[in-house]
């Protein structure tokens, strides 16, 4: 089976359009990157000072005891010279122990480590979506990904705020490439740990589980539960219970924040007229509702379209159906921030080359172009406008549903004959 696809039957759009792809996307990445902050990186970095300092009760708080965590933690702030900042710490207690030895080191370095990495993500990016499409890597080919990557505003918000969640996502689709390649162990085991860190991404085995592919999906579960086990282990139980006490506090609250991007908190502020920057309130039987009822639907139509699929060829349908399942996840949880829409740009890149080389009904084009254009769009100035603001507020989330619908019609019908013949199968 060969995988490299040949010269398509459509070539690349001419160079005056990847130049303007370019040129929008230079403009709206550094709009969208700097200046660069602190505001997700001083919470890890304290919470590794805690453990330096012996008082770990410290790392963790939940609403109840958030005012009592602030005012603890703002000598530490000061000290380290980090500006006003009331993020709490959310990540599990075994990655902040392992930071101990750099916990007291001023967070702008932290800072700058961090956003080095994310630049050199870019490439990473890039390349990932060249192998996710099975195309001959040229520069013309590198260039097109690469601009996909800039203009695409969370990975310029997650740079902006010194996010982890790039790397998480690479390393995720790291992984789903590598069970492509048959490279199964390690590829489970990378799924196992970004899953370790941020929870969710745990999700992606159920992809090698309903595949056949037992050995990847048990790696993963390995990794997963041998992480937890060693650090309840070495660290304690206790601050395990606070650090879970403190992600039900927060995952059971309805966070009207712009940056969630979820269908739940899209619906707080377009229906019930919440502000972008309001605190989290306590959900009502309304949003629970809501939220129970947007979990049934787009788990309950994903499951089902990834079950039909799974005996396809998995060529081609290895990506589209790792897309859909990571959408799936992203759209049916009530709290997501706009940059883990960076779990599912390789795929995107992979839709858009696909629908360029074989092109379909113009409806499906435009639905597929239309998401593309709000998932990666920077649109965040129109949030203050009473008229179309509440709207907007929503766009990633409505650019990431319009690619989950896309998805659903591509996995459920297969391969087109034209799209065996290039892949050579």
């Amino acid at each position: 089976m060969n995988n490299a696809r040949p010269t398509s039957r459509r070539r690349l759009p001419p160079d005056w359009a990847l130049l303007l792809l370019f040129v929008v996307g230079i403009v709206s990445w550094t709009r969208s990157t700097f200046p660069l902050r602190m505001c997700d990186l001083f919470h890890i970095q304290y919470a590794a000072y805690e453990w330096k300092q012996g008082e770990s009760q410290w790392i963790y708080c939940t609403k109840a005891t958030f005012d009592e965590w602030l005012a603890h933690r703002e000598p530490v702030r000061i000290a380290l010279g980090v500006p006003e900042d009331y993020n709490p710490h959310y990540y599990p207690p075994y990655l902040s122990a392992l930071l101990i030895p750099v916990s007291t080191v001023p967070t702008i370095w932290w800072r700058n480590a961090v956003f080095v990495l994310n630049v050199g993500l870019l490439f990473v990016f890039a390349w990932q979506i060249l192998l996710a499409c099975a195309v001959r890597v040229s520069l013309r080919t590198f260039l097109w990904a690469f601009g996909l990557v800039l203009i695409c505003y969370p990975m310029g918000m997650a740079m902006n705020c010194g996010q982890i969640g790039p790397g998480l996502a690479a390393l995720s689709w790291a992984g789903l490439l590598g069970i492509r390649r048959g490279n199964s162990t390690w590829a489970g085991a990378a799924l196992g740990f970004v899953g370790s860190v941020k929870m969710f991404p745990i999700g992606l085995l159920i992809h090698p589980a309903i595949t056949g592919r037992i050995k990847t999906a048990i790696a993963g579960a390995v990794v997963f539960f041998g992480i937890f086990a060693l650090s309840v282990a070495t660290l304690g139980m206790d601050i395990h219970r606070r650090w879970w006490s403190a992600l039900s506090d927060m995952s059971g609250a309805v966070w009207p924040y712009a940056g969630n991007q979820s269908l739940l908190g899209w619906f707080s502020r377009l229906v019930l007229g919440h502000g972008i920057e309001e605190l989290p309130f306590a959900p009502t039987p309304l949003t629970n509702t809501v939220k129970i009822a947007v979990f049934v639907l787009v788990a309950g139509v994903t499951g089902f379209v990834l079950l039909r699929s799974t005996f396809r060829i998995e060529a081609t349908d290895f990506v589209p159906r790792a897309g859909l399942l990571m959408s799936g996840i992203l759209l049916a949880s009530p709290l997501v921030w706009e940059h883990y829409w960076l779990f599912t740009l390789p795929a995107l890149g992979w839709a858009l080359h696909e629908t360029w080389v074989e092109p379909d009904s113009r409806v499906w084009t435009a639905l597929l172009f239309v998401g593309a254009f709000f998932f990666t769009m920077r649109l965040n100035h129109f949030y203050g406008s009473a008229f179309i603001g509440p709207f907007l507020s929503g766009s990633q989330t409505l650019g990431l549903l319009l690619f989950w619908i896309w998805l659903l019609r591509r996995v459920s019908r297969g391969p087109s004959p034209m799209t065996l013949r290039l892949q050579g199968i």
